[in-house]
């Protein structure tokens, strides 16, 4: 609650704090450039052209007074998911910021001035940001170049004067707005473009609007019908060569050439395979994540109220219900393996236990004007967790608890002790 009786949500939190998103193909130094400028050791550096991050990740630090959230995001050209899957990850990322009102700043889009020429992971890469972001936040926009130093003087300024010039690449986007920079290789350098754009105004991405205001399916969007064409194409060009291989196969058979029909089975399962893994990233653009970004919304309203009016043990009791009827649910489910469905369990009740934690620490800022970075780190917190893939929370969430509780006193009158 502020200081004028009115009820503190997300939003009230999240206005104040400069989001910045950091896309680009990888290896273009997306990670390193969140770790250089965070101080971060949780970001992951990939130390060759294998990408390293595979789901959103967001990091808050301060400059200057200001708090600032990167989110580095994995490339649509990664090495070991799906452009689906990463339009999936993405696209849940955006929605969930949007709607705490943690709304963009701007974006970085780093690319490689070491590459030669723009090949197709670059292209594919350029075609979805252009359809996350539509022509009018391109203003919000920077267009980076990294590993300046792997170049001559004349490779990298003939480089850039391609991606300045060439409609293909980057003339189309700079016409809407956006800014070409460079990007050195010290943190003061990475700053130094942060600083450009922390006072730039709030934008609403395509995707955004179409999921959150327009209430589209992430497969009716934009982006997410460039996906799905792209898998489409893919699929039909698949399924005529696995026609090929059958037919080759029935002329192997009837000239009794076992080692060829061997070799034609083997790439037949490979194909099949293969097919089926295109038909099933069709599939999952088709289902979206807002129900749980819905449900994780409405549990921290209702939690944050019961925090303000002193219900910490109602609070507590409605958890353990809540994490009751979920074993009860898991032991009905036969779908999921065992493994996968207490895993999926601890995760949503550690998101829970941030949730509520989240909640404290927004409250706390009644009495304590300077416990926004405090409450901010919750949040971020909450969204990582929200997003990640594993069963490990990175953190210790008694700390963060006691460390909150232990600030507050009776003579607050809100809720002291250990959490």
């Amino acid at each position: 609650m502020s200081s004028d009786g009115t009820l503190l949500t997300f939003a009230d939190v999240a206005e104040n704090v400069i989001l910045i998103a950091v896309m680009g193909v990888t290896g273009s130094g997306k990670s390193t450039f969140v770790k250089r400028v965070t101080g971060s050791e949780d970001v992951v550096v990939g130390k060759d052209l294998t990408s390293c991050t595979k789901k959103p990740s967001l990091h808050k630090f301060t400059h200057d007074g200001a708090t600032i959230v990167l989110i580095d995001t994995p490339g649509f050209d990664d090495t070991f998911l799906s452009d689906g899957d990463v339009l999936q990850e993405i696209a849940a990322c955006l929605e969930l910021t949007y709607k705490i009102n943690m709304k963009l700043t701007g974006i970085i889009y780093m690319h490689r001035i070491v590459d030669p020429r723009m090949n197709h992971g670059g292209m594919r890469n350029l075609a979805m940001f252009r359809k996350l972001c539509g022509p009018e936040p391109m203003k919000n926009v920077v267009l980076a170049t990294s590993f300046w130093s792997k170049v001559t003087k004349e490779e990298g300024l003939d480089r850039e004067y391609q991606l300045r010039t060439n409609p293909d690449f980057w003339a189309e986007m700079i016409e809407e707005g956006a800014q070409m920079e460079r990007i050195g290789d010290t943190r003061d350098s990475c700053l130094a473009l942060v600083e450009k754009m922390v006072h730039k105004g709030r934008i609403r991405l395509q995707i955004q609007i179409e999921m959150c205001d327009d209430e589209l399916p992430l497969a009716k969007t934009q982006a997410g019908e460039q996906v799905n064409g792209e898998l489409a194409e893919m699929a039909r060009k698949h399924a005529e060569e696995l026609l090929k291989l059958q037919q080759e196969l029935q002329d192997a058979i009837k000239a009794a050439d076992q080692k060829l029909e061997k070799t034609l089975k083997r790439e037949l399962t490979k194909s099949e395979r293969k097919l089926v893994q295109m038909q099933q990233q069709q599939e999952a653009l088709k289902a979206d994540r807002r129900n749980e970004i819905r449900v994780l919304e409405q549990e921290f309203d209702r939690r944050l109220r019961r925090v303000e009016a002193g219900k910490k043990e109602e609070a507590d009791t409605d958890l353990k219900a809540k994490l009751a009827r979920a074993r009860r649910q898991d032991r009905l489910n036969q779908v999921q393996p065992k493994k996968d469905k207490k895993k999926n369990a601890m995760k949503y009740l550690k998101i829970a236990g941030v949730v509520t934690t989240t909640a404290l620490s927004i409250a706390h800022c009644v009495v304590n004007p300077f416990a926004v970075g405090s409450a901010v780190t919750s949040v971020v917190h909450l969204v990582n967790l929200f997003f990640s893939g594993s069963d490990t929370v990175s953190g210790d969430l008694g700390n963060m608890g006691s460390e909150i509780s232990g600030e507050w006193s009776d003579d607050n009158g809100y809720i002291s002790g250990d959490f």
